[in-house]
């Protein structure tokens, strides 16, 4: 049985007792990528579904492998990605899955075999991830332009947080967002983590339209209390890490690097209030993107010049991050073309690091 797609983005198609629904990415109806999800073409079908005959083979690998297809029939084509979310899709309660339906199951249904002999049901994997994506559907409206695998791709957690929380979370938004133009399932879908910070309260005292623009840079808040919470964690990144310079370091806070990026596009576009912007500098916080990222490498040469005693890290003769190797490469080509900022050639004179060093980029 052939069923085509609405524009919807969902497919309904009716077999015996089992309803299947087919939620996809809309970042799956076009062709080129973005961070890992493939636009694909032509996903307005999905073929008959065909019962496998079960093997005794290991059930968890069974799982896995129909869950990565599960989710690259989606339009998550990035391997990596699927890995994170079969291994969340895994870890889903699906006590009671496993019985014959009871309710409907949304089934992927792309020319793959997804169903058991098991009575009617699919596995219970496959089950609950699809009935979470239509859970998230629902609970953001029905949005025919909100995609909700594309927040999953984001924010794997979504598919095992708790779908009160999430609930609620998103009533608080929509009642502080009342009276206005703003479109909070919109901004749910490009800041997913709203609905996932641990740290979830709107500050009373904090404008409407303050809280707006936190909200669309993936905060829950930028007010004074929140402020302060913020500051006072820099003040522990520095610490941790010798200096302010978050945002450019793998593994950090996701919250705190938001935070971050907010303030540096608000110094960019001139909207940071002076009094906040001279407070982050006394902290040690660069509020020029590119110089931040271009002083957390220095320091990290700075580093590797005061441990290793010579400034030419070779990741084969020292084990030095092959990101550093290049980057102090880059610093040497900038200088022999001319197009190596004075106060930066200054700050690496000052370590004494050596220009003549041969590397793959000489």
């Amino acid at each position: 049985m052939l069923a085509s797609l609405s524009n919807s983005n969902i497919g309904w198609s009716l077999r015996g007792p089992v309803l299947h629904t087919a939620i996809f990415s809309k970042r799956a109806s076009r062709h080129h990528r973005t961070d890992g999800v493939r636009r694909i073409g032509g996903l307005k079908h999905f073929s008959s579904v065909t019962r496998a005959t079960p093997t005794p083979t290991d059930h968890s690998a069974a799982a896995a492998r129909l869950l990565d297809r599960f989710w690259q029939a989606r339009g998550v084509a990035d391997f990596q990605q699927r890995q994170k979310l079969v291994a969340v899709a895994s870890a889903i309660p699906t006590a009671g899955a496993s019985s014959k339906a009871q309710e409907p199951y949304a089934l992927p249904g792309i020319n793959d075999y997804w169903m058991l002999e098991d009575g009617h049901s699919c596995i219970p994997q496959v089950a609950e991830a699809s009935r979470r994506l239509i859970q998230l559907q629902q609970l953001l409206g029905d949005q025919e332009d909100v995609d909700v695998v594309w927040m999953l791709v984001r924010e794997p957690g979504l598919l095992t947080a708790d779908m009160g929380q999430l609930t609620a979370r998103l009533m608080t938004m929509r009642l502080a967002a009342e009276n206005t133009s703003v479109n909070v399932a919109k901004i749910v879908q490009d800041h997913p983590s709203l609905l996932l910070q641990q740290t979830f309260s709107l500050d009373q005292q904090e404008k409407g339209a303050d809280r707006v623009r936190a909200w669309q840079h993936g905060l829950v808040s930028d007010g004074e209390l929140e402020w302060d919470r913020r500051c006072l964690q820099l003040v522990q990144y520095a610490q941790q890490h010798g200096d302010a310079h978050i945002g450019h370091r793998d593994n950090e806070d996701a919250d705190l690097a938001r935070w971050a990026r907010k303030q540096r596009l608000s110094h960019k576009h001139q909207t940071l209030d002076p009094h906040r912007a001279s407070q982050l500098q006394n902290l040690g916080f660069e509020l020029d993107d590119e110089k931040a990222e271009w002083l957390r490498w220095f320091n990290e040469a700075k580093l590797y010049k005061a441990t290793q005693g010579h400034s030419c890290p070779g990741p084969l003769t020292s084990g030095a991050s092959f990101v550093l190797t290049n980057w102090c490469s880059v610093q040497r080509v900038a200088k022999r073309a001319r197009v190596l900022l004075p106060d930066r050639e200054a700050l690496l004179d000052d370590i004494d690091f050596d220009w003549t060093c041969a590397d793959a980029l000489s």
